[in-house]
């Protein structure tokens, strides 16, 4: 995908935050990415076949706002979610670079009972989320300025009027 080169306006205290931002352009497409899930209908490119447990697999280049509306979750979590996710005949034993959870561990446990469940919340665990609703988006994109202080002699121009 090209990029397209565009400019925002930044007060002093947005412009301090932005340069705490490892890649600023990349957390601005996500927040446009979010912003588009909340006022339209999300949609997958993962067709459903090739889906586990019905979530897409996780991508770098961008997250599935569908599957993962609150982020992707840990690949830690994500190797239980399969393992939980398949009946005991498919489960992933011996696949090389592939850990195989334990059974008896807290988080299968939890994970066995509802995996799609399980894997949302600990999306939202590890992925801090916040509120657009009070985002304002319409109006002046350049902050309001202050009005100037008059200088004394300004003031005293101004009386003679």
């Amino acid at each position: 995908m090209s990029s397209i080169i565009t400019s925002i306006s930044l007060d002093e205290e947005t412009a301090r935050i932005s340069k705490q931002i490892p890649n600023f352009s990349g957390f601005v497409r996500d927040c446009l990415r979010r912003y588009w899930a909340e006022v339209t209908e999300p949609d997958c490119m993962t067709p459903d076949d090739q889906k586990v447990g019905g979530l897409c697999r996780m991508r770098k280049e961008r997250v599935c706002l569908e599957c993962w509306p609150d982020g992707y979750p840990r690949k830690e979590d994500w190797k239980i979610f399969m393992h939980a996710s398949k009946p005991p005949e498919r489960e992933l034993v011996g696949i090389r670079g592939y850990d195989h959870p334990r059974e008896s561990s807290p988080f299968m446990i939890e994970a066995r009972k509802d995996p799609q469940a399980w894997i949302q919340s600990r999306a939202r665990f590890v992925n801090v989320a916040f509120d657009l609703t009070g985002v304002k988006i319409k109006g002046n994109a350049k902050p309001a300025q202050k009005p100037k202080k008059l200088t004394a002699f300004q003031r005293i121009l101004l009386g003679f009027r």
